[in-house]
């Protein structure tokens, strides 16, 4: 697994040197870290990439995915283990800071409707 984390971190290195890769180092990058997504058994989320969020959308997103909580939250079965919110921030780039995120995706409801 080491030489598979020093590899995505040299091709990384070229990558941020060159300004881009070649389409066959494009290839084994994305191969190696699918392949460490696999020997984890969990999703490898490198800087580049993060999913970006414009600013329009933001508010949206973070209400859409607290929506998704809530479900998980009233659904018989679903086990909810509160930590949405540390995934939206792996998943998503935001223009805003982490703190601004978090306090639309833990607004009350009514403060939802009200704007706030």
């Amino acid at each position: 697994m080491e030489a598979l984390h020093s590899e995505i971190e040299r091709l990384r290195r070229m990558k941020d040197e060159c300004g881009k890769l070649s389409r066959s180092n494009k290839r084994k990058l994305k191969r190696c870290k699918s392949e460490l997504r696999n020997k984890l058994g969990a999703a490898v989320i490198y800087p580049e990439d993060r999913q970006h969020v414009p600013q329009a959308i933001q508010i949206s997103i973070s209400f859409a995915l607290k929506d998704i909580d809530h479900i998980l939250k009233n659904t018989p079965g679903c086990m909810h283990d509160g930590r949405l919110f540390r995934l939206l921030c792996d998943i998503f780039g935001f223009e805003v800071t982490e703190a601004t995120i978090a306090r639309y995706y833990y607004m009350s409801d009514k403060n939802r409707e009200l704007g706030k």
